[in-house]
């Protein structure tokens, strides 16, 4: 079980030191280091996810992996059902998250700082957004072996119910994405609920992994588009 909270907890650490980083370069180089983590930190919080996921997996696989061969919810399925449930839980969370978030840009409280967060350390330019979608990818794919994995999955093959699990991981889940706003923080712990349901009906992370994965080719394409276009508009002008 140690194992498990250590998944729940070292992303968390991650995110901190990260968020300190970028609280001191705001302080001290104030826009310049505001857009040195805008162009950067996803690099960094990449590299920090992975030395965090990979000794975290080595560590959870001698205790079962990141399966649960009982399926403690007691739903049966396959690979083609998980792949099926997983992409459509992924384009499921960016429709939902795309229509609440404009809904909300629609209200004062809703366009707030606080509830926007910081967005444009995923924003590329027509140079760097192949290595930014990647990046994004891999992320994706850490970040579900870390929480939905050796978190969600080891807590409950270390015997914590099930229920239990799902909330301590998706709770981190949500807090770790605080730097993109509280909205956000709100939309990836449902995320992290409804993926989480699907590693404990599955056993395995691999409908998580999808899920994630479909979402931020989505999220990835839309900013992606969104630079080209501001790009344009600007040379036009």
């Amino acid at each position: 079980m140690v194992v498990g909270w250590l998944a729940v907890a070292v992303p968390l650490g991650v995110f901190t030191v990260f968020g300190g980083a970028y609280g001191v370069a705001t302080a001290v180089w104030r826009e310049r280091g505001s857009r040195l983590v805008d162009r950067y930190g996803q690099y960094v919080y990449l590299a920090a996810i992975l030395a965090a996921a990979v000794p975290l997996a080595v560590l959870a696989w001698p205790s079962g992996g990141l399966r649960l061969p009982d399926r403690p919810l007691g739903v049966a399925g396959g690979t083609t059902v998980a792949v099926v449930a997983g992409l459509a839980a992924g384009v499921g969370a960016y429709l939902f998250e795309l229509i609440v978030s404009h809904r909300l840009r629609r209200t004062a409280a809703g366009r707030s700082s606080i509830m926007e967060g910081r967005t444009d350390t995923l924003r590329s330019t027509p140079a760097d957004q192949w290595p930014r979608t990647a990046a994004a990818l891999v992320i994706a794919v850490a970040e579900e072996v870390v929480f939905r994995g050796v978190g969600l999955l080891g807590l409950v093959h270390a015997g914590l119910h099930p229920g239990a699990a799902l909330a301590v991981t998706s709770a981190a889940f949500g807090i770790n994405h605080v730097y993109f706003g509280l909205r956000n923080v709100a939309f990836k712990t449902v995320d992290g609920l409804v993926w989480g349901a699907l590693a404990l009906l599955g056993g395995s992370v691999l409908a998580a992994v999808l899920a994630h994965l479909a979402f931020q080719s989505l999220v990835m394409r839309r900013l992606n588009r969104a630079a080209l276009t501001l790009r344009a508009t600007a040379g036009s002008a």
